[in-house]
């Protein structure tokens, strides 16, 4: 019998005993870790989408979230996820919001893998426990050695070494032994609790200094470099989850490509949405049920009050938030509503309305479809990457599945947002063994363009998934410089296009090279031009 959780079962039926039942729990407790792993995660997921700690559903005091938990990782997580000035940066910024996701939880992976080699020099002592039952209960000396041993091992983890020799200086008793073995159980389940937490204060204060750092350098970096937070992110998704400003420098100029060829935004926006109000967003009015108060006037101040209306601060409090080694307090105090405002005598009530975008429906998967042939080397291949980092980043924004399909003289379809989810776990150190995924780039492997082959696996696509593919996105990125398909394949275009699936393409070529016979087949094909170098 080899499965663990059976043969715990077992135990029940008085069929294994003390020392084996501890021995394979130890096993399965600590081989287990993906599942840890999983939930530190889901807590990180669960901060940087809204600000929130993810809890077992019971209320702790406001200020001692960490309270909670048992574990000493979810404790550390809670407690730095407490810290306003965290909160505030994280929520402000998605960029900093990846920043954090990839730090902490290199952090974590870090502190797992130094668990599990914890978990494996204890499991030579859980081991031994087996082997208590082949000792004599005559052997009084062997007892009294081990009892020793387990003494000096664990005199710090809450064994009591002193009672056990009394205990087995008489006569020895299998309840004794199961006594000696459970209080060994706890002890090394202490031990192992208590060097989790020594690591932890070692490297969390440290971590959480670099990670102020790390946020600091990024704002640095952003407002040197005057990029928006959405082509910031685009960049970072490209690096290894480490920050370097170099190396960041170097990925924006690849997302520049989108401010040179708006193209590549506009086919990006069009994608997803039905053709209801023209495929345009739409401005209107929301009234919501709630009131809004507000002060008639500056000139009817009463007093002082507390609260967060930074239109009512006192001097004071926007003095703490100009001073630098104040702001984490100004921070604080502004997210629990203690912040010292003017109060007014009078008060004006108004229904709450605000202006609202209405986006067009988006429905249906992306599917990208990207020429690797040998004509798209060179600047193409630089055109396409930020493209591909703009539709991930969309993707992502928008909770749309979204897919790639290479094809060269062949033809390969990858989940881009799986792929995506795979190369974030894999930045922050997770092993192969630990999470599988692919290398995260577009090999073109040159060649001729067969378009047949990626016709047929995007079809494939279309009709295998059946509802979860209406209305889909089709995307073609290529320079269409291939034979026009047969008139059974573009037929079949037709009527996917009748049936609510769009086609776009967008076509790259050098200046000078505008003819595609593609065109009546699509919805719309882009046309993106670049200048050849000339070679002297």
């Amino acid at each position: 019998m080899t499965d663990i959780s059976e043969m715990l079962k077992l135990q029940d039926d008085e069929m294994l005993s003390k020392g084996e039942a501890f021995f394979l729990r130890f096993t399965q407790n600590y081989s287990g870790r993906r599942k840890e792993l999983s939930m530190y995660f889901k807590m990180l997921e669960v901060f940087c989408a809204t600000g929130e700690i993810a809890g077992r559903g019971v209320a702790w005091p406001e200020d001692e979230p960490w309270r909670e938990y048992d574990d000493p990782m979810q404790q550390y997580l809670a407690r730095l996820m407490a810290d306003p000035e965290v909160k505030v940066r994280v929520l402000s910024s998605r960029m900093c919001s990846k920043v954090f996701f990839t730090t902490v939880g290199r952090f974590i992976v870090d502190c797992m893998h130094h668990q599990a080699f914890l978990s494996q020099t204890m499991r030579v002592e859980a081991r031994k426990m087996k082997q208590v039952e082949d000792l004599s209960p005559h052997d009084h000396s062997s007892w009294q050695k081990l009892i020793a041993e387990i003494g000096e091992k664990h005199k710090d983890d809450g064994f009591d070494g002193e009672f056990h020799k009394r205990m087995f200086s008489q006569q020895i008793t299998q309840e004794k032994r199961d006594k000696l073995i459970d209080d060994w159980g706890k002890s090394i389940a202490e031990h192992l609790r208590q060097q989790e937490q020594k690591h932890l204060d070692s490297l969390g204060s440290n971590m959480k200094q670099n990670l102020n750092r790390m946020f600091d350098n990024v704002n640095k970096t952003l407002r040197g470099e005057g990029v928006s937070d959405e082509q910031a992110v685009q960049a970072w998704k490209m690096m290894d989850g480490r920050w370097s400003e170099s190396e960041f420098v170097r990925r924006l100029s690849i997302v520049r490509q989108q401010n040179r060829y708006p193209q590549l935004h506009e086919v990006v926006m069009k994608m997803g949405r039905v053709a209801d109000n023209g495929g345009r967003d739409r401005l209107a009015v929301v009234a919501g049920g709630t009131m809004k108060i507000s002060h008639s006037s500056g000139s009817d101040i009463e007093g002082i009050t507390i609260g967060n209306d930074i239109g009512s601060l006192l001097p004071i409090e926007l003095a703490t938030y100009a001073d630098k080694d104040m702001e984490n307090l100004f921070y604080y105090r502004y997210t629990r509503h203690r912040l010292q405002t003017f109060d007014y005598k009078s008060h004006i009530s108004k229904p709450s309305r605000r202006l609202s975008f209405q986006s067009a429906r988006r429905l249906g998967p992306m599917i990208v479809c990207v020429d690797t042939s040998a004509s798209m080397y060179g600047p193409p291949q630089r055109i396409i990457q930020s493209m591909l980092s703009l539709i991930e980043e969309t993707a992502e924004r928008l909770c749309r599945d979204c897919y790639l399909i290479d094809f060269s003289v062949g033809v390969k379809a990858i989940d881009l947002k799986l792929r995506m989810k795979q190369q974030l776990y894999a930045s922050v150190g997770l092993k192969e063994n630990e999470i599988n995924f692919h290398k995260g780039h577009i090999p073109f492997i040159g060649g001729g363009t067969d378009a047949r082959g990626m016709m047929n696996t995007t079809f494939d696509m279309l009709d295998n998934d059946g509802a979860g593919y209406m209305n889909a996105d089709v995307l073609w990125i290529s320079d269409f410089l291939m034979p026009l398909a047969k008139p059974d394949m573009l037929a079949r275009m037709k009527d996917y296009r009748r049936t609510g699936t769009r086609f776009y393409g967008l076509c790259i070529r050098p200046k000078g090279e505008t003819a595609n016979e593609w065109t009546p087949w699509f919805n719309h094909i882009y046309p993106v031009t670049y200048q050849v170098l000339k070679r002297y």
